[in-house]
This record gives structure tokens, C-alpha cells and sequence, in this order.
């Protein structure tokens, strides 16, 4: 206990980041509307250029990546974390440390839908898809496992492409309980291939871009606005 203390005081950040994983800031990757031309300004060209800073921060949540994004492609990092407790390799029969992977990267995998289908959607790699992904992870199934696995489960190391909290890429090799890889997303491996279930990643459809003419964003934005004053009738009726 005396040696947690001495770290919180030497280097808190650096103990955070060990206990719960880099500090993924996501607002430094996203263009902010001065950046992306937009304006209190009246004009013509002004509000083609806002409505088409909508249309990109909705891609941004939705979809992922497009203008609003500094990032090309979804946001969001992967780490491994160190958990302090011991499996055992499947390889040597040694006990090593085990580790947790997290991907909080979108990966359009939406609740009940991709896994009923099995299938991830590649058109919704957004923030908003992202967050109810997380919260359907919350399974607590998960917490009754962790204590029918016993005190040594069975491990493997693999090797994982990274994002650290700069969004640099890269790979890092960790020892994960079978149990654990066993429940991954196949697209998250480097092949497309879950190396304990067999599993592919299949992918619903590909994704679409948005047409650079402005009279098309702005009868897109508009019809957007319309379903979306739809939708709020329709869940106020009483």
C-alpha cells in the first residue's frame, strides 16, 4: 500500500494511465467550426459552409472520420491493461501476467442488430455508435465468468494493433485468457479472424460518401431536419 501512495505522489498521471489506460483527449481530433469555415455571417457562400460543417459533424458521429475529423477513419484508442494477475500460458505452462485488450475505436458493431445478423456495419464507425456499443458491453454475465475461470485460467500471447493518446498507431504482443480472446470481434485482429473461435468479420456494407455539390448538402440537410422533426412528434404524442 505504501508503494501506491509513493507512486500517486511521484506520478499520478503515469499511475492513471497504468490503472485505467491512456488519456484519450477525443476533442483535440475533432476541427472545431472556425476551423472548418463556419460563421454568424449571412451570406450565401457563409451558409453553405455551415450547413456543410452540419453535415460533416453528423458524419463525425454517425459514421466517423469526414471533415469534422482530424483523424482519417474512426476515433477513439487501443491499449493493452495490465490486470496484476496471473494465467497460464498455453505455450510454456508458465505463469505470466495477464492482460486486458481495449478497443474503444468504433467498430460498427451495433447492439442486438450485428449480433443477431453477424455482421458489423462499416457505414456506422461514429461516436454515437461507439457509446452504445460500450454500454452493451456492460454485460454482467462477464462478472459471473470472472469467477467460474479459477485463480490460473488458460492464456496466449497476441499481438494487437495499438492507439495510443496521440492517435498514433502501432502493435503490441500481451498474454490474454482464452475466455477473453474467445469474446473479441474478429475485425479487431490484424487477419480478420478470431484465433480461438474461428470466427471472420463480415461486414454489412461499405461506406458512402457524402456529394461535394452544395444544393445536394443543403436538400440533404433539409431532409435530415424533416425526419428529425418527425421522429420528435412522433415520440411526444402521448
Amino acid at each position: 500500500m505504501s508503494n501506491f501512495f509513493k507512486e500517486v505522489t511521484a506520478d499520478l498521471s503515469g499511475l492513471e494511465a497504468k490503472l485505467i489506460g491512456p488519456d484519450y483527449k477525443y476533442f483535440n481530433f475533432i476541427n472545431t467550426p472556425e476551423q472548418m469555415g463556419m460563421s454568424a455571417d449571412g451570406s450565401i457562400g457563409a451558409i453553405e459552409s455551415d450547413i456543410a460543417g452540419l453535415i460533416a459533424y453528423v458524419e463525425l458521429l454517425v459514421e466517423g472520420g469526414g471533415e469534422a475529423s482530424q483523424v482519417p477513419g474512426p476515433l477513439g484508442d487501443k491499449f493493452f491493461l495490465e490486470t496484476g494477475a496471473k494465467c497460464k500460458d498455453i505455450a510454456t505452462n508458465n505463469l505470466v501476467t495477464r492482460s486486458l485488450y481495449i478497443n474503444n475505436v468504433p467498430d460498427g458493431n451495433i447492439p442486438f442488430i450485428s449480433s443477431g445478423m453477424g455482421v458489423n456495419f462499416t457505414t456506422f464507425e461514429g461516436l454515437v455508435p461507439g457509446v452504445m456499443g460500450n454500454l452493451a458491453n456492460l454485460n454482467p454475465m462477464k462478472i459471473f465468468q470472472a469467477f467460474m475461470i479459477g485463480s490460473e485460467p488458460s492464456c496466449q500471447s497476441i499481438t494487437m494493433p495499438t492507439i495510443d493518446a496521440n492517435n498514433n498507431p502501432g502493435s503490441q504482443s500481451a498474454y490474454v485468457i482464452n475466455a477473453d480472446i474467445a469474446a473479441m470481434n474478429p475485425g479487431w485482429f490484424p487477419n480478420n479472424t478470431n484465433p480461438i473461435t474461428g470466427a471472420t468479420r463480415r461486414e454489412a456494407f461499405s461506406k458512402a460518401k457524402f456529394p461535394d455539390d452544395p444544393f445536394v448538402k443543403i436538400y440533404y440537410s433539409m431532409l435530415g431536419l424533416l425526419l428529425l422533426y418527425i421522429f420528435l412528434k412522433m415520440f411526444r404524442r402521448k
